[in-house]
C-alpha cells in the first residue's frame, strides 16, 4: 500500500513539474492573427473597407473583405505567409482592375480605358486611347511565419484538454499610399488670348506591381482636360496653364531622369483661341524634364525633402497673338493670380 502510495505521488510531482501539451493538440491548428490597421497616414479619412489576402506556403490562400477598417482577424496554420492587404474590395475601383491575385508575387492592378460617353476624342487627337486617372489606393505587404508555438500559444488549455480562451497575436501595419501626383505647369505669353485648352501626356505607368511595390513597365497616355488658368499679377498678359493627374507614376525601370529619353514622354496642348477661329496644336517632348517634387510648407516654401510627387514645368511655353475682341482686358478673359 505505502509503495503504491509513492508511486502516485511520484506520478503527480512529475505532471505537475512539465509543461506538456494536450494530446489533442496537432500541429494542422491555427493561430490566431490580427490586423492592426493605421490609416493616417495614407488618407485624411478611414477608408469604408479593407481586403486582405493571406498566402501560405503551402499553396493555400484566405481572403477577407470587411467593413471594419481598424482590425482584421485571421486563422493561419502552421508556416510562413505572405500578406496582402488594401483599402476597399477588388470591386469598388473603377478607374483600374485588379488581376493575378491567385498569386502574391503577380498581384498587380491595370487602369481602365476612358469610356467613349465619358470623352469623345477630336481631330488633335483621333486614334489615342486614354487610361483613367487611379483613384486613391494604398496597400500593405508582409510575410509572417506561424509556428507551433504560435498555435499552441493561441490556446489556453485546461487540465481536460479544451481551449478556454484564445490568445491573438497582433501585427501592427501602415498602409502606404501608391498614387503618384503629377502637377505639370506650362508658362503662357498673351495667355489671355485663351477660349479653350485641353491637352494629354503619354508614357506614364499603366499600372502597379503591389506587392513589389512598383509601377508597371507598360505606358499610359493621360488626358488634362482640367487645366486652370492663371496669370503672374493683375492685369498681366502672361501666365500659367496648370493640371494634377493622379497616376501610378512613371514605368518601371523609367523613374530616374537618367533612365529616360526627351521623347519617352510627350506632352500634347491644343489651344482654342477666343477669336473662334485661331487653333494652336503644340507639342513638347518631356521625358527628361520630369523631376520628382519637393515638399513645401504651408506658405510654400520648398523644403529638402523629396516626395514620389511628379513635377514637369515648361517655362518656354508658347507666345499666342494677342486678340482683342473690343472688351476690357483684350478677349474678356477672367484668371486668378498665380500663387506658385
Amino acid at each position: 500500500m505505502k509503495k503504491l502510495i509513492f508511486i502516485l505521488i511520484t506520478s503527480l510531482i512529475i505532471f505537475c513539474s512539465c509543461d506538456r501539451r494536450p494530446l489533442e493538440y496537432v500541429s494542422e491548428e491555427n493561430a490566431a492573427i490580427a490586423i492592426k490597421y493605421d490609416w493616417q497616414k495614407a488618407f485624411s479619412e478611414t477608408p469604408t473597407g479593407v481586403t486582405l489576402i493571406a498566402y501560405g506556403s503551402n499553396g493555400s490562400t484566405q481572403q477577407n473583405t470587411s467593413n471594419n477598417t481598424t482590425n482584421m482577424p485571421l486563422n493561419l496554420e502552421v508556416g510562413e505567409w505572405k500578406l496582402l492587404s488594401f483599402n476597399l474590395s477588388t470591386t469598388e475601383f473603377n478607374s483600374f482592375t485588379f488581376n493575378k491575385l491567385d498569386y502574391c508575387d503577380s498581384a498587380q492592378v491595370k487602369l481602365n480605358n476612358i469610356e467613349s460617353d465619358t470623352y469623345t476624342n477630336g481631330a488633335w487627337d483621333k486614334g489615342v486611347t486614354y487610361k483613367q486617372e487611379p483613384e486613391d489606393l494604398a496597400i500593405i505587404t508582409d510575410t509572417i511565419r506561424i509556428t507551433e508555438d504560435m498555435v499552441y500559444g493561441s490556446k489556453n488549455f485546461n487540465t481536460t484538454g479544451s481551449d478556454t480562451t484564445t490568445k491573438t497575436y497582433e501585427i501592427k501595419v501602415t498602409p502606404k499610399p501608391v498614387n503618384t501626383k503629377f502637377t505639370i505647369r506650362i508658362r503662357v505669353y498673351n495667355i489671355n488670348s485663351i477660349k479653350n485648352s485641353i491637352g494629354s501626356i503619354s508614357g506614364l505607368a499603366g499600372g502597379y506591381i503591389l506587392t513589389s511595390h512598383h509601377a508597371s513597365t507598360d505606358r499610359a497616355t493621360f488626358l488634362l482636360q482640367d487645366l486652370k488658368t492663371t496669370v503672374d499679377s493683375t492685369g498681366s498678359t502672361s501666365g500659367w496653364l496648370t493640371v494634377t493627374l493622379s497616376t501610378f507614376g512613371l514605368p518601371y525601370g523609367k523613374e530616374n531622369s537618367n533612365a529616360r529619353i526627351d521623347t519617352d514622354n510627350i506632352l500634347t496642348l491644343y489651344l482654342q483661341l477666343s477669336d473662334n477661329k485661331t487653333e494652336k496644336l503644340l507639342t513638347y517632348n518631356v521625358g527628361s524634364m520630369i523631376n520628382y517634387a519637393k515638399e513645401v510648407t504651408r506658405a510654400l516654401e520648398p523644403t529638402t525633402d523629396v516626395t514620389q510627387n511628379l513635377l514637369l514645368i515648361i517655362n518656354n511655353g508658347p507666345e499666342l497673338p494677342k486678340i482683342d475682341n473690343g472688351t476690357s482686358g483684350g478677349s474678356g478673359f477672367d484668371a486668378e493670380v498665380d500663387n506658385w
